[in-house]
Parts: C-alpha cells; structure tokens; sequence
C-alpha cells in the first residue's frame, strides 16, 4: 500500500503532510463512530493541537456516548471484532484500517473508553517530512486549498473530496461484490496494488458488472441486500458467458453445512470472517496460477479434447467443444470472422474474446488462423494436392497469404515443409 504525501497550500511554521484520501478516511470513520454512539442531546467534540514536546498534531475525537467496556477498548483495533453495544451492523474493519492509514503516516492513535460515559479516540500525525522517503513524497502541486488544509493551528478543514489518484494494478481484472463500504474499501486497499479491482455495492450490480467486465476472478459476500452470493454463484455458473469465472464466497455462516451449500453451488472457494488477509490474496494467486496452468495444459494441441479437461465444468468443456466445431465447419469460408463465431455461439465480442482468453490463452483469429495452418499441414500429406488448392481449402483468401502465414508460423513454406515432412519413403 502506497502513501501520497501533500503539502499544504499555505505555508505555515508547521505543517504536517499527509495522504489527503487516507486521512479524509480516518476521520470520517472516527466521526462516523461517534455520532453513531451518541444519542440525543449528547456531544461530539474535535480538538486540534500541537504537541511542542513530541512535535505531533494531535486530533482528539471525542463523545458522551455510551462507551466501552475495557475488553472492548483493548480489543477495538483488532480486525473484525465488533463490541457488545454495536447498534448496526458492522465488519469490525473501519478502526483497523484506520489504525493502518494512521501507521503508513508514521503516526498513532490511541483509544480511552468508559462505559456509559464516552470514548476519546487520540491521533497524533508528526510534523514536518524528515519521517518519510523521498518516493512517498508528493511533488505535484495541489490545486484545492482547502483540500490541503487540514491540520492548521486555528482552523482545521474537514475535506469530503477524495483522491481520484489510483495506483496501478496488475495484469488481472478481479469483482468485489460487498454492500459494507468498510469492507469493500478495505478489500480495495488490500487488493489494488496487484489487481485492477471492479466493485459492485449489491447483486443486482454485481452481476450486470460481471457480464459486463468477464472478470478473472469474483469476490462476493454470501449477505446483500437484494439477493444472496449463492444465488449470484449459481447465476454465473450456469451462464456460458461467466462459466469459467472462480469465485469466492465470504460470510460470516461457519456451519459445515452452510459450508457445503456454498460449494454446491459451484463456488471455487468459501472463506469465514474473520480471514486472514494474506491467505485470501494467496488463494486469489492460487486459483489464478491454476487456471493458468490448466490452459497451458489444455492448449499444447491446437485446442483441447474436451473429454481430456478434467479440470474444467461441463459448461466450459461444451463451450470448447462447440468453438472447435464452428470453426472447424467453416474453416474454408474465407470470410469466417470474429463476428460470425459470435452470432454462432451467442456471445458478444468482448464476452467471446475474454472467454476464449481465459480458457485457450490466445484470440479468436489467432485460433481460427492455428486451425486452418494445422489443417494445411494435414493436406499437404497427401500428393496430388497443390499448394494453392490447400490454401484455398483451409480458407486463406490467396495462396501468397497463405505461404506468408506458414512460413511465420512453422520457419518454412508450405512447399519446403512438404518435401522435408512428408517426402515418400524409399
């Protein structure tokens, strides 16, 4: 996780740099918390100051609410822990991630809690830049003042205007489908560094960016508002379009047999909150890595003997099998296209490409042109045939593009491949 560091517009005699997004996060949590804590004719109040001894801002965020307990206090940073006197529900990640914004600044925050009588959350941010790498450092200059100004010494600005800033992500496309802003921010911040992530706050959003999209992976919770991850699981299974998709339920059921209800329903893998971040992204690396080495296998032939893929649902198995089969019936139509496979398997372009790469690692036209050249090198077995027929046959538009195209392909022309493969025995 990377930290943007901004200075201030205004040069004051102590200025503090920080993450504009990062910070805008931690305190909206902070307030989000003790409001939500604070009943009728209660306070809320914020302090801002300067510690001279230890050279910090300090922010306090404090309440009259209704407090915790000194287990709940002792317990409140730790990930997915959600006190006794939670009033809505939660996933115990807002105060851990914050606790984290607050550590890449190098700074601390710490809680002091009564029951019934108030909690006071302390963030201490140090002043100046000598705590952090020149690479953490910003140097574009700001353009909204007021976005920068946060810790002044008279009178702290409170921005709602996050970065649009994203950090780029990997070569791999991965779903979040989470309706808690907490979690699915957490799960972006964990994620993004390696993967482009595309979030979705319902089902129904879900799916539509799913088919949309053709991610390589999908992350969803079992509980959300207007459906359940089970339903969108077995909606994406049994879509030719999303077949192939591996997918991880998350939820908060631990029964073994709400466990197995999951994996029947096609999901490749079902974790329990809490999880340990580490073993989610290593399972996303694992599934990956595994559906690579399945298509690597499965494409050492010009494209696989469905009844050889084990590894692959029904679903996919059949779309292998009818792909082959289009092209393979209409190989000498010169005219085959992308967009007539797609009219033939009723698929759009995007879903048709992303498909085909996820499962056989290659284009459409660079299948369609692997299977007219392994067809050629059939042809040009038997004798009597010449070249330009089988060019035509394998359905190039002429027989000088067809030599272009084998010769690329196999280091020689359709002619010096047929005198050094199938020249007859003596």
């Amino acid at each position: 996780m990377m930290v943007t560091i901004s200075k201030p517009v205004i040069a004051y005699k102590n200025t503090c740099w920080f993450d504009v997004d990062m910070v805008d996060k931690i305190f909206f949590n902070l307030l989000s918390n003790a409001f939500k804590f604070t009943g009728d004719k209660g306070r809320v109040y914020v302090y801002v100051e300067k510690d001279d001894a230890r050279n910090l801002a300090i922010i306090r965020v404090e309440d009259t609410g209704t407090g915790m307990s000194e287990e709940e206090a002792d317990r409140a940073f730790e990930m997915f822990y959600q006190g006794s006197n939670a009033s809505s529900k939660g996933t115990g990640l807002g105060l851990p991630l914050s606790q984290e914004f607050i550590e890449l600044h190098q700074g601390t925050i710490e809680v002091k809690s009564e029951k019934y009588k108030g909690t006071t959350f302390t963030v201490g941010f140090p002043l100046g830049k000598a705590h952090f790498m020149e690479e953490d450092l910003s140097t574009e200059k700001a353009e909204r003042a007021l976005a920068e100004q946060f810790f002044i010494e008279e009178h702290p600005v409170l921005s709602r205007e996050a970065s649009h800033e994203q950090p780029a992500g990997g070569e791999y496309t991965l779903l979040v489908i989470e309706d808690n802003e907490d979690l699915l921010t957490f799960l972006q911040e964990k994620l993004r560094s390696s993967f482009e992530v595309v979030t979705a706050v319902d089902g129904n959003r879900g799916l539509k960016e799913a088919f949309d999209q053709i991610p390589d992976l999908i992350i969803c919770d079992i509980m959300l508002p207007d459906t359940n991850g089970l339903k969108i699981t077995s909606t994406l299974k049994s879509d030719l379009r999303t077949s192939h998709i591996p997918i991880i339920l998350l939820t908060a059921k631990h029964t073994v047999e709400q466990q197995i209800e999951g994996m029947q329903t096609g999901a490749d893998l079902y974790l329990t909150k809490p999880f340990n971040v580490g073993f989610l992204q290593e399972n996303i690396r694992s599934l990956l890595n595994n559906r690579t080495m399945l298509k690597n296998h499965y494409t050492g032939e010009v494209l696989p003997n469905p009844k050889a893929s084990a590894g692959l649902s029904k679903l996919d198995k059949k779309f292998i099998n009818d792909f082959k089969a289009i092209i393979e019936s209409k190989v000498a139509d010169s005219a085959l296209n992308v967009d007539i496979l797609c009219k033939e398997m009723g698929l759009s372009r995007i879903q048709l490409y992303r498909k085909v790469k996820a499962l056989l690692g290659g284009t459409v036209n660079e299948y369609i042109q692997t299977i007219r050249l392994n067809k050629a090198c059939h042809a040009l077995q038997q004798p009597g045939v010449s070249v330009a027929d089988i060019a035509y046959q394998v359905g190039f538009s002429s027989p000088t593009y067809f030599s272009t195209a084998f010769k690329a392909r196999y280091g020689l022309s359709p002619l010096e491949y047929r005198n050094q493969k199938y020249s007859p025995q003596e």
